[in-house]
């Protein structure tokens, strides 16, 4: 029993113990955290090593030590009653043999020497709710900007920049899904296993002419040897419009609409006080309406759902990943379903995936990919693309401008409002009706994709020759079916007819209400893709040198509605080569082409090369940096191309001949001016046979670091010369040519950097942090663009930005008579007044005009800057993550019908109306003194008042996640996880720009961007 007591006593003491944390090579590993496991104060009970791996630390003698480090797995050591540790820890496999997805193929990371960027797909699901994978991407990766244009259910379109603009034509990158060219923003983020995004020319050249704007490379997930694993997400999600449409109140208007009556010297007309205080008193809602649209047209909230099941697992024959998802985007509108059609913007999805992956020999595997989408669009029946009663920019700017004084949205009995006398201005039409009384449009949406691979082990030719052949098949079919509604709106033409109740009808006396008719439909687009690629691969390594190879050719052909076929074709080679995993070198050609291009020049030789050395690895560093874990330099030199954005250039090189309608006959003759001989053709273009694809001269520098096991630092400097840049060839008036001719004369160049830094640690055993910061930076220039012979150096497009615009410069505002007299004259307008803008006379010719005196602007319609700061921290099961994204040196200019007052004869004014200059507001006003539209042309000039700077940061997303410990989740639920979450996305907003119009849009021509709530569960079994 004594014995017992002492063995219990020397238990519970507390022994002072004295630790070594190695790495696999022996060597002292710096700031590993050792911590004493079930620890209660983990921070008392925990340290991390020093500078020779030790680490001291006081701990009961039947304690168990947890000692982690970055790169390596988990050890967990048990004291006894030892002092003295040795602690080797092991590699993590995972990490060491991570691969990256690489054109046509994949690479270790260690010895990867292009410029390449990847994201995993779980970083795509905890983006707060999006369903594109485009805006998923934001902030993610260094080098890719990008651009939200819409949120328009079905439609939430965003640009992607990689590494900015090099082109005044298309500059978006080739995107591929599992190696085809596939509508990759309706892929459901659940499927994707992995983002590559490639950027120099060493990633890029076996592109050929698709490779110049940067290549993304989409991976979907895999089955793998195991049993069944069975995840399901779903979630739902808040939206609400970013952006304010509130308007000043109509009395205080119409005080406006008086200053700008005197202004313009003109006094007939001027609402009385008597007449502004119907309005101000709310005398009568009938006749002198108060709108407030944004209430009117806008919900609290619109709701979206989306939930995902996948299945994966397999055996040694055949290994699967099935995955269904739906999707479905509610309205922020206040549009309601009718009882004969539905309104509503709305979009509902159905995605689809099976991947399947048969060992058919020990030396054969075949993989057979069945994907597709399924979806339902729908819109009001007055938003359509062209020959509708709206266009999207003339329906949206509607919501925006319609007028909050001229007509009740419904009178009491429940008819609608409208102004007769504006019956045929569609930017004063009561926009509630046009939500929900015009017909819909729906389109409906089928895309099939199938994909058969086979790869083949070569090894008995030679170890390490393997041979790959894919065959792709995409088909894609859009039909739009349109229905028309028409319902009566009534207004009152006097004060005496509303007394007397005589409504005017709108739009006639004579129209009665119809039933809802069928207006048109149509099956476009069409698109129907054959991708063909076969392939031999070599891997081997003889001692320390380290070999692979790679011969490919490829067949696309393309099939776009009833068009000719676009048929693309490319040879592709690659080799590298690695002494000791130390010295790395890369070669890779291709050949391609497209059909577009005269027979003589439609293919194209590029040629990259890239050298690397994993400073690290050597003996100076591993026996005197030790805390440097890696340190690699690498840099890239090449060419790719893009045939982007020549596609209204197809065929060029071929004659080009149009009818000419003469007397009201559609006749065919030749020349200009024609005279009737018989029936010839008249030319409309010289023939461009020399008409070839942009040329990219990439260049590419990259530093990669790490230290302590917690810091990795990636900086890329980057620089390129583009030719053939297809740019409009001046013609004389002699040549008789009825259209512009292009051709291959443009250059430009770019340069840029991007630096991303992460930090990853823990504190104790349960608390893990990290942070990581993207900084990119990127200008570009014209050198040229065929600027007309005696063009002014300062209007020249060469050495100007890429989409320069010019305008004129201002010098604050007129702030007496004495100003408007001795200041340059304007052109623009002989009626200017104190409070107008003071533009400069660039040209010094004392007079100020638009045509002489505009000058490039600075800063361009995309961030020169962009940065992101992705932070978080889990304890336990909580999990804590927010992304900050911003961008700087970025110019957007604002609509003129958000900018100006009393647009279309309408007495409407916006809040910044009420920041205008007056005499007694002089020295504090950041808005022209008032005008009526008519006598404002001089403030209406494109200048630099009107384009602004749209600089913003924004909490991107954000995420708050609790994991239910896997034991208890088993137990109690019968899961392997179980996970709730809420999110957001477009949190909160920085920004100097008009309120009215989020930053990052920059118009109100379209859906506006929204604000995202979510919250959802993902579980696995």
């Amino acid at each position: 029993m004594f014995l017992c007591l002492q063995i219990m006593l020397a238990s519970a003491q507390n022994i002072p113990v004295t630790g070594k944390v190695l790495d696999e090579l022996g060597q002292p590993l710096i700031g590993a955290t050792v911590v004493l496991k079930d620890a209660a104060d983990a921070s008392k009970a925990g340290t991390i090593t020093d500078f020779n791996g030790v680490f001291r630390l006081t701990l009961p003698a039947n304690g168990t030590l947890i000692v982690s480090f970055i790169g390596y797995e988990v050890q967990e050591v048990p004291i006894g009653n030892k002092q003295n540790l040795t602690i080797a820890m092991k590699p993590d496999m995972s990490v060491v043999d991570e691969v990256v997805v690489v054109g046509f193929g994949t690479q270790k990371k260690e010895t990867v020497v292009g410029s390449i960027s990847q994201a995993k797909g779980d970083e795509l699901v905890k983006t707060g709710g999006v369903t594109s994978v485009s805006e998923a991407l934001t902030g993610l990766l260094p080098g890719v900007v990008t651009l939200q244009n819409s949120s328009q259910p079905g439609d939430e379109s965003t640009d992607i920049l990689i590494r900015g603009k090099s082109s005044w034509n298309n500059n978006s990158p080739l995107v591929l899904v599992d190696g085809a060219e596939r509508p990759y923003d309706q892929v459901d983020p659940n499927e994707i296993e992995s983002i590559s995004v490639l950027k120099d020319a060493s990633a890029t050249a076996v592109f050929g002419i698709r490779g110049a704007n940067g290549v993304i490379l989409i991976t979907t997930k895999r089955g793998e040897d195991s049993r069944a694993k069975i995840s399901f997400n779903a979630n739902m999600t808040a939206k609400q419009m970013t952006s304010d449409i509130s308007k000043p109140s109509h009395a205080q208007t119409m005080r406006l609409f008086n200053e700008a009556m005197m202004n313009d010297n003109s006094y007939t007309g001027l609402h009385s006080e008597q007449e502004i205080a119907m309005w101000e008193n709310g005398v009568d809602p009938y006749f002198y309406p108060e709108v407030n649209w944004e209430d009117v047209l806008l919900r609290d909230f619109g709701w979206s759902q989306n939930a995902n099941l996948n299945v994966s697992g397999g055996n040694k024959f055949m290994k699967y990943f099935t995955s269904v998802g739906y999707t479905h985007e509610g309205d922020i509108f206040k549009t309601e379903k009718q009882q004969e059609y539905d309104p509503r913007f709305s979009y509902n999805k159905y995605n689809f995936r099976s991947n399947f992956d048969f060992d058919v020999t020990n030396t054969t595997k075949v993989s057979v990919n069945l994907s597709g989408i399924i979806g339902k669009q729908t819109r009001p029946g007055g938003v359509g693309e062209g020959n509708s009663d709206y266009s999207k920019n003339q329906f949206f700017n509607g919501i925006y401008s319609t007028p909050n004084y001229l007509f009740p949205v419904q009178y009491e009995n429940g008819q609608y409002g409208d102004d007769v006398s504006r019956e045929l201005n569609q930017s004063s039409r009561n926009m509630l009706v046009e939500l929900n009384h015009t017909g819909a449009n729906i389109v409906n949406q089928s895309d099939i994709f199938a994909d058969f691979k086979i790869k083949q082990d070569l090894k008995f030719i030679t170890k390490g020759l393997s041979f790959n052949a894919k065959l792709l098949y995409t088909n894609k079919l859009k039909s739009t079916r349109k229905y028309k509604k028409k319902i009566a709106r009534y207004s009152y033409a006097s004060r005496e007819d509303y007394e007397q109740n005589n409504f005017i009808r709108i739009p006639g006396m004579d129209f009665y209400e119809e039933p809802l008719t069928f207006d048109s439909e149509k099956i476009k687009p069409y698109k129907k893709q054959v991708y063909q690629e076969a392939s031999l691969n070599y891997s081997r390594t003889f001692d320390k040198h380290n070999v692979t190879a790679l011969l490919l050719a490829l067949r696309e052909e393309t099939k776009n509605n009833v068009e000719f076929e676009d048929r693309f074709i490319s040879q592709v080679a690659r080799v590298t080569y690695n002494y000791d995993s130390k010295y790395l070198f890369e070669f890779n050609g291709s050949r391609s082409g497209i059909n577009w291009f005269h027979p003589d020049s439609r293919m194209e030789d590029f040629y990259s090369g890239a050298i690397g050395w994993i400073i690290s690895e050597e003996n100076f560093i591993k026996d005197n940096l030790k805390f440097i874990d890696k340190l690699k330099l690498r840099y890239s030199w090449g060419e790719s191309g893009s045939y982007k954005g020549f596609s209204s250039m197809k065929f060029d090189w071929a004659p080009k001949y149009e009818t000419k309608n003469v007397n009201g006959a559609q006749m065919i003759y030749f020349g200009d001016p024609v005279n009737p001989i018989n029936s010839f053709y008249l030319t409309t273009g010289a023939d461009n046979k020399f008409a070839f694809w942009e040329v990219a001269d990439k260049q590419n520098l990259g530093i990669e670091l790490e230290m302590f096991r917690k810091l990795a630092m990636n900086v890329d400097l980057y620089k390129e010369k583009r030719t053939g840049v297809f740019a409009e060839v001046k013609r004389p008036s002699w040549a008789g040519l009825a259209h512009p001719v292009k051709s291959n004369i443009g250059e430009t160049k770019t340069q840029g950097f991007e630096i991303e830094t992460t930090w990853r640690s823990n504190i104790g055993s349960n608390i893990k942090y990290w942070i990581t910061n993207i900084l990119a930076y990127t200008e570009n220039r014209i050198v040229e663009k065929g600027d007309s012979p005696g063009t002014a150096e300062y209007q020249k497009m060469a050495d100007k930005p890429i989409g320069t615009v010019n305008r004129l410069l201002t010098n604050g505002f007129y702030n007496s008579w004495d100003d408007v007299y001795n200041m340059p004259q304007s052109t623009m307008s002989n009626s200017r007044i104190p409070g107008d803008l003071a533009y400069i006379d660039y040209n010094a010719d004392g007079i100020v005009d638009d045509v002489n005196d505009p000058v490039s602007m600075e800063f361009q319609t995309f961030p020169a800057w962009t940065s992101s700061i992705n932070l978080g921290v889990s304890y336990k099961g909580f999990q804590l993550s927010a992304l900050f994204y911003g961008a700087w040196d970025v110019y957007k200019s604002i609509d003129s019908n958000l900018l100006w007052e009393f647009a279309n004869g309408d007495k409407t004014t916006f809040n910044h109306s009420m920041d205008r200059w007056t005499p007694e507001n002089a020295t504090n006003a950041k808005h022209p003194a008032l005008h009526l539209r008519s006598n404002n042309k001089h403030n209406m000039t494109a200048s630099e008042y009107s384009y602004r700077d749209a600089k913003y940061i924004r909490l991107k997303t954000a995420e708050l996640s609790y994991t239910v410990p896997q034991k208890m989740a088993k137990k109690m639920l019968n899961m392997n996880k179980f996970e709730i979450f809420v999110s957001g996305n477009n949190l909160l907003t920085f920004t100097d720009f008009d309120n009215r119009i989020d930053p990052e849009q920059g118009t109100s021509s379209l859906y506006p961007i929204v604000r995202r709530f979510n919250a959802g569960v993902r579980v696995g079994f």
